[in-house]
């Protein structure tokens, strides 16, 4: 006697050992996993977090600095911005272009009705982790208010 649909039972006899290697090959890679996208997000977060302390104190130092200025009553204010800069000027990392665009007089620090205007533009910060590396661009653009007396 024939049985009716020998075609069938050799992909249904081979299911069961593919699947069979195909849970142990998970079972293998959920037992070698060691968690390196944790580690590798963490990097990230600390390059953000970085570059975010980064421009945020840059953006603070350029705003004592120019009031360091106002105080001083120079005539020159742009000048006196650069000679109070480069005391300031530690060379730290992250801190991008800031110091080098106020060193060469790449900014506008001007007088205009009652008040100052600073503006530096194109400037960065970056942060790197291994392979991981960011950088923002950013502008400064301050007004302070002119000094009576």
């Amino acid at each position: 006697m024939r049985r009716i649909g020998k075609r069938g039972d050799v992909p249904t006899i081979l299911l069961v050992p593919i699947t069979l290697i195909l849970i142990i090959a998970a079972l293998f890679y959920f037992r070698s996993y060691n968690g390196e996208i944790q580690n590798k997000s963490s990097e990230v977060a600390e390059i953000i977090e970085e570059v975010t302390l980064s421009q945020a104190t840059l953006e603070k130092v350029s705003e004592l600095i120019g009031e360091e200025a106002l105080a001083s009553e120079s005539d020159d204010m742009k000048k006196k911005f650069q000679e109070i800069a480069a005391g300031h000027d530690l060379r730290w990392n992250g801190v991008g272009n800031f110091f080098a665009k106020i060193r060469t007089g790449d900014f506008v620090f001007e007088k205009k009705e009652k008040s100052y205007i600073l503006e530096i533009k194109g400037l960065f910060v970056q942060s790197e982790r291994g392979a991981n590396k960011m950088k923002r661009g950013f502008d400064i653009i301050k007004k302070f208010k002119e000094r009576d007396g």
